[in-house]
């Protein structure tokens, strides 16, 4: 385009009071001509941005997590205006450099300043371009990658629902460990996809990026350490088989049931409605204690004590105890309930009241009832529930000792 100024042209520019007259119909065509692109510019994007907001359209909305779209209808109208906006000003920067370029043809010296602005401009967008062909296998070989992870993943989802609802089963494999085995598999699937998608990234074999790479592990690593750890303790208790969701435990102080068992942390529900969420790494550095798989395979043993005076026969202690449990209901008759005299101390009997239960969701409501049974069953008896002491009061001017019973 710069070689495009013929001879005559070069010749009439050497009239005098050419160049300004020229220069001033230029500059009002310059004017009017942006103004005329700028006014068409804006109004075709304001009407594309109405029918945008207005348009119901949404090609993309299956793509997403679960419930969650990530491509929304919100952000693709977000997206197809921020594309009408740049188009808007690439045609208007376009069309000013367009303008400005036939300067050159009034004033011939301008060619060198025109050619540097058009080559400013042109090289730039042809690395670009050049760079965006030479990536396209790449792309087509990271697109391929993606799609295999995905199905592999889909793959994977199905595996697990299957032997979680034990509709699929492998020997020696429970279904309890199906969901906990398939994350672990599905945290390996996408770093494996990491690991073999990054070597084809735009910039990968740079210093910066492998700077970054260095300064993400370490960010990773001295910040889940203690989440690495309850990751891999909550690995080994879904291998240990310690406990499953709906199941009593007690860990440590804390007893309830389990309402959710993750990788990291694991929650109960107490008896109060107290919902706890304890790190796996806690639990499995505690005695675990599972209440309901005693009472199904072993019939769990629900206990109380009371203590009883010397001057009250066992015999009737013992008879009295054993008739608190006979209606009490989640208490078994087979095996039968019994007493232990667990401690004879200084002052007291202590007895203890045993009774079997199948049903480690009622241990506290059957403790309760064997409680106030024993209760009524002693007041009748005429026994009270004490534990007897003895002190010694001297009175100092007869030098006697008054013994009392407490």
């Amino acid at each position: 385009m710069l070689e495009l100024i013929p001879e005559w042209w070069e010749k009439i520019t050497q009239i005098p009071f050419f160049q300004p007259v020229a220069t001033a119909i230029y500059l009002i065509f310059i004017f009017l001509s942006m103004k005329l692109v700028i006014h068409v510019a804006n109004k075709k994007y304001r009407n594309k941005a109405q029918k945008i907001d207005k348009s119901t359209l949404q090609p993309f909305k299956k793509l997403g997590i679960g419930e969650y779209k990530i491509i929304s209808l919100k952000f693709q109208r977000n997206i197809r205006k921020l594309f009408y906006f740049t188009l808007r000003y690439v045609i208007i920067l376009l069309s000013s450099l367009v303008l400005l370029s036939g300067l050159f043809f009034i004033y011939p010296e301008s060619k060198i300043f025109i050619s540097y602005i058009l080559q400013f401009i042109h090289d730039p967008l042809k690395n670009l371009l050049f760079s965006i062909v030479n990536y396209i296998p790449s792309l087509i070989t990271i697109f391929f990658i993606v799609i295999i992870i995905r199905y592999l993943l889909k793959a994977l989802s199905f595996l697990t629902e299957e032997v979680a609802a034990e509709r699929l089963k492998i020997n020696g494999f429970y279904p309890e460990w199906a969901k906990s085995t398939g994350a672990t598999v599905k945290i390996l699937l996408y770093i494996m996809g990491i690991v073999i998608i990054a070597p084809y990234l735009p910039g990968s074999g740079s210093d910066a990026f492998k700077g970054i790479s260095v300064m993400a592990g370490i960010v990773i690593s001295m910040g889940s350490s203690s989440s690495v750890g309850n990751a891999i303790s909550g690995l080994i208790l879904t291998y240990m088989r310690a406990f499953k969701v709906g199941d009593r435990v007690r860990v440590g102080e804390m007893e309830g049931f389990v309402v959710e068992k993750s990788l990291l942390v694991t929650r109960i529900k107490t008896s109060k409605n107290e919902r706890i969420t304890i790190p796996n790494g806690s639990i499995l550095s505690n005695p675990i204690i599972n209440h309901t798989y005693s009472a199904e395979n072993y019939h769990l043993i629900v206990y109380t004590s009371v203590t009883i005076g010397y001057d009250v026969d066992w015999r009737t202690v013992h008879e009295l105890l054993l008739d608190s449990v006979t209606h009490v209901k989640g208490a078994l008759s087979t095996p039968k309930p019994f007493v232990l005299q667990i401690s004879l101390n200084d002052f007291y009997v202590e007895y203890q009241l045993n009774v079997h239960t199948d049903n480690a969701n009622k241990m506290p409501v059957i403790r309760s009832d064997i409680h106030k049974n024993i209760q009524d069953n002693f007041r009748t008896a005429g026994i009270e529930i004490l534990s007897p002491h003895y002190r010694m009061n001297r009175r100092e001017s007869v030098g006697e000792r008054i013994e009392e019973k407490v």
